[in-house]
């Protein structure tokens, strides 16, 4: 990073970059497997925290991934029906895993949350999304409570707006930086859905 975007960066905080919702979408993590995921079909968001109200605290993220984690399990344990996806998240409270049910909380804490503060510098964020951390939520102080969810989008389409920051390092190549430069994993077309669901999991990739 240059040190122009550095101090870039380091002069305005999470709370000048805007994300697409105007309020937190949250999980509770007493909810069923079917109503979380609902709840993120409902509201067109791809994660969402979990919030446990007895500890007090958040657990993790909910990801539309692990979606692909739940079809993998129930199809390894033969559950009948899968093809319904409402009827196989129904139904998944019968299933237990070896350590923890698979719940939302389990689901939950394979994605850290990762907080700053209101009012914390963007560098902070920013440095939590280089560690492959995909949201960052921002928490009310006073509360800890999200007040906002900063997603990598977010963060590259506000830096979009700000180019002129960057100076001569905006002319770097794709290749100068190393984007794109980690394995890729593929299936071929004739590869039944399940099998790339499978590879998705082992590797946690999307």
């Amino acid at each position: 990073m240059s040190d122009k975007i550095r101090e870039f960066l380091n002069s305005v905080t999470v709370d000048a970059v805007p994300t697409d919702k105007q309020s937190v979408i949250e999980i509770d993590s007493t909810e069923t497997i079917e109503n979380a995921f609902a709840k993120l079909v409902d509201n067109y968001v791809l994660s969402a925290p979990v919030y446990d109200a007895t500890a007090r605290q958040y657990v993790g993220f909910l990801d539309m991934k692990d979606l692909v984690s739940v079809v993998v399990f129930v199809a390894d344990r033969k559950v009948e029906d899968t093809d319904h996806i409402r009827h196989l998240l129904v139904n998944l409270t019968a299933y237990k895993y070896p350590t923890d049910g698979l719940t939302v909380t389990y689901l939950a804490r394979r994605h850290p949350f990762s907080p700053v503060p209101a009012g914390a510098p963007l560098l902070k964020a920013v440095e939590l999304l280089a560690r492959r951390i995909h949201r960052v939520p921002v928490v009310d102080p006073a509360t800890g409570r999200a007040v906002k969810i900063l997603s990598q989008s977010a963060v590259v389409k506000y830096l979009a707006q700000h180019l002129s920051v960057a100076g001569d390092s905006i002319k770097r190549t794709v290749a100068d930086l190393q984007l794109g430069a980690k394995n890729v994993f593929k299936v071929t077309g004739d590869v039944p859905a399940l099998e790339a669901f499978r590879l998705m999991e082992s590797k946690n990739v999307s």
